[in-house]
């Protein structure tokens, strides 16, 4: 299929705001979804061209282009499932481009991505219409395991079910309790995406199974356990209520006002501590330079922020590293020298708590710097080195350049080689460090780095850790996008709200939406999480990640 067209269409009008009866029968995990061909041109001339997306993990070094007969043109095709998806093009491992063809969204951040549609084979088959009395049975879709059932209190279920965009008039859920009928109540469509009408409704937390009722027109299905039937003879869906565990947040939370501090460029108190490559205080920042902040700083400066009116600390990664953003760690046990100690670090913290202050800290378990002492093994020992498994090795020896590809990356970026978190030996290494700074420091939690990048066994584990060394840790995801997969009470506490800063962004400083489109998303972000959830979400303007916020304001005011 072409990139361009109605999708394209589509997409433009949702991003700006952020009969018969008859029954289409193939299902959607059936839909290998369709063949995507992507061109590229270059404005100048490269010697390599690599797809990054949602689709592949914006590996950069995964799915690479081939140069045409031209010798301008660089092409790729790739089967992708259907869904709505952000990608870009990278040339020669260093420069992001968007494509000229494509639609494009902002990341936020003043950069833009290219968007892409890929609609189930089906939706070819006829146009969604609600009242044609044509259900597209493929869109269909509930997942009792998954973010579509979440206890919402003691008494009630939080139950979504997905159909067609435009396609259906009415959803209702039916409940039965040891097999005899209990209710069926409406579900109410909260809201759309290109693709996709998204339903909502409540469950009795007493019903033991449930199915759906999907009319439209003249035609009814029923949907459950066994799929799509015309007759009540579906399978319903079982409930078991204790495997729902409720959302606890620490109650100090609801209450905190955190202040990030990006460690080497708060405040140099130190100066013995201070790197050989240090410049001035107050140079010109770089991505790469380095001031000589410091904890020694933070320690100084404590009166500056009681001044401000903040109760928190959220601390960039203060471990041993070999970059100023200190994402690239070497060592998980101990303060990296530029900074401090770790006994630095524990009298700090107590100098917080004398003040009823909190302290949370970056926990970076995707992923280590080349220099972590299993990867140093690797490369030097390689396949007879005892961490063979510690991360994904595709051969040997291991290459640490741009483009590589002996083994996976953060985004295929080389200086921080992805950690296999599930490996039994590092992940008994990240929990034991996970408590360490727990309980020798009396921190308060953590906020963990691309943690959408780990799997959920290991953070169900990791919580299940955490809060046996403190249960009144705080334990904070940085999740992009919706993050309803970690937020039904056995991972996280929280996330860092980025949705909500997006949509803060485009009502009040891009001006994209209408005060009613923001108060109908701002209503849809509430509905995603449950209630537990809604007074610890950590909402956000800016961070380490983004641009300033006066930065932003500006640009668009100019």
């Amino acid at each position: 299929m072409s990139i361009l067209g109605t999708a394209c269409a589509l997409i433009f009008s949702i991003i700006s705001l952020l009969g018969t009866s008859t029954l289409l029968n193939s299902q959607e995990s059936r839909d290998a979804g369709k063949t995507v061909n992507f061109q590229f041109r270059p404005q100048k001339k490269a010697d390599n061209v690599y797809l990054v997306g949602q689709f592949n993990g914006w590996d950069k070094g995964k799915t690479p282009l081939s140069k045409g007969k031209d010798g301008r043109t660089w092409s790729v095709s790739l089967p992708i499932a259907p869904g709505i998806y952000q990608y870009k093009f990278v040339i020669d491992g260093k420069e992001w481009v968007p494509d000229s063809k494509a639609p494009k969204i902002e990341d936020g951040n003043g950069n833009l991505n290219s968007l892409l549609v890929v609609a189930p084979k089906e939706y070819d088959l006829k146009p969604g219409k609600t009242g044609d009395g044509i259900l597209t049975q493929s869109a269909f879709s509930h997942d009792p395991n998954s973010r579509d059932l979440a206890r919402k209190d003691s008494d009630r279920f939080i139950t979504r079910f997905r159909t067609r965009k435009s396609d259906i008039a009415a959803v209702t859920v039916q409940t039965f309790f040891n097999g005899k009928s209990q209710r069926e109540s409406a579900l109410s469509l909260t809201h759309s995406d290109p693709l996709y009408d998204y339903w909502q409704g409540e469950i009795p937390a007493v019903a033991t199974e449930y199915r759906f009722r999907v009319r439209d027109g003249s035609a009814e299905v029923f949907f459950g356990a066994t799929g799509a039937h015309s007759g009540t003879e579906v399978a319903p869906f079982t409930l078991f209520a204790a495997s729902y565990p409720f959302l606890s947040v620490p109650e100090w939370v609801q209450d905190t006002v955190f202040y990030q501090i990006f460690p080497e460029r708060f405040e140099n108190g130190d100066s013995s501590n201070d790197p050989a490559d240090v410049q001035l205080w107050g140079s010109k920042p770089t991505g790469s330079n380095r001031m000589g902040g410091d904890i020694a700083g933070v320690s100084k400066r404590m009166g500056y922020l009681k001044s401000l009116g903040i109760n928190g600390i959220y601390f960039n990664p203060l471990f041993a590293s070999g970059s100023n953003h200190g994402y690239d760690t070497y060592d998980y046990e101990r303060v990296d020298p530029r900074f401090g100690t770790n006994d630095e670090l524990k009298t700090l913290i107590a100098k917080a708590h004398e003040r009823n202050w909190r302290v949370i800290l970056d926990g970076v378990f995707n992923h280590t710097g080349t220099e972590y002492p299993a990867f140093k093994s690797l490369r030097t020992l390689g396949a007879e080195s005892p961490y063979r498994e510690w991360y994904f090795v595709k051969r040997f020896p291991l290459e640490v350049k741009d483009g590589q590809t002996t083994y996976e990356g953060w985004f295929g970026v080389p200086s921080m080689p992805k950690l296999n978190v599930m490996n039994p030996a590092v992940k008994t290494h990240l929990m034991g460090v996970a408590t360490k700074w727990l309980t020798e420091t009396k921190a308060d939690g953590w906020r963990l780095d691309a943690a959408d990048e780990i799997v959920h066994p290991f953070w169900k584990e990791f919580r299940a850790k955490v809060k046996s060394a403190n249960p009144n840790a705080f334990i904070l995801g940085e999740i992009w996008g919706d993050a309803t997969e970690w937020m039904k009470g056995d991972e996280f506490d929280s996330v860092m709200n980025y949705r909500w800063r997006q949509l803060t962004l485009d009502f009040f400083c891009y001006k994209k939406l209408t005060t009613k489109r923001f108060d109908e998303e701002l209503t849809r972000l509430r509905t995603d999480y449950q209630p537990a959830s809604q007074n610890g979400m950590f909402n956000l303007l800016g961070s380490h990640d983004t641009e300033r916020l006066t930065t932003l304001f500006l640009r668009e005011a100019s």
